[in-house]
């Protein structure tokens, strides 16, 4: 959901219908997501991008995210994330 709304959001500022505050957040989300670290490229990297780390936030605010699920498996198994794919939610993990 979190995501839905920072695409929506892109799609009003590229219209020109937000400013100020609004706009400056969706020009980061833009550039975000235009120069996008997937998970398996760079785990640091990817949980600092604003759209991850708002997704993020979002998920364990509410705890019944996918986001927020697929990270506490990724704890609780001390795996490393082999596949992931969209938008069946398979995930392949290596468990240490």
């Amino acid at each position: 959901m979190t995501h839905a709304r920072q695409y929506r959001d892109i799609r009003l500022y590229e219209k020109g219908m937000l400013s100020g505050e609004k706009a400056e957040k969706a020009k980061q989300y833009k550039d975000n997501f235009d120069n996008y670290t997937d998970f398996k490229d760079n785990e640091a990297v990817y949980e600092k991008q604003i759209v991850e780390a708002e997704a993020l936030e979002n998920g364990y605010k509410s705890g019944d995210t996918f986001s927020y699920i697929f990270h506490k498996l990724l704890e609780k198994f001390n795996g490393t994330l082999v596949d992931k794919q969209m938008p069946g939610f398979v995930v392949k993990f290596i468990v240490n």
